[in-house]
């Protein structure tokens, strides 16, 4: 079952934040194969969408900005670097 970004904009600050620090740790697992192969693109791709999601989480904890559905769209495109079962780990482990 693919993420859903209404989904994530009900529910509670505390999934939220939970969902998109879970999602930064699995980035950085990708980025240590990156990092072995020396894969440039990989690292390029995996350091934008952390960058993305950090600005997320920045914005959420400041209350500078709330979660809407443009946002959950953004922080699931920037899942897109995550394989399928870092992808389900993410889904098992924080349900929306």
């Amino acid at each position: 079952m693919p993420f859903d970004a209404d989904a994530l904009v009900a529910a509670p600050g505390n999934r939220q934040f939970k969902l998109i620090a879970s999602a930064i740790h699995e980035l950085t697992i990708v980025a240590r194969g990156a990092y072995l192969d020396s894969d440039l693109d990989e690292m390029r791709r995996v350091n934008e969408a952390i960058h993305a999601l950090s600005g997320h989480l920045r914005d959420l904890a400041e209350d500078i900005a709330t979660m809407t559905r443009s946002r959950a769209e953004g922080v699931f495109a920037a899942l897109s670097v995550l394989s399928p079962g870092a992808l389900q780990r993410l889904q098992d482990h924080n349900p929306l």
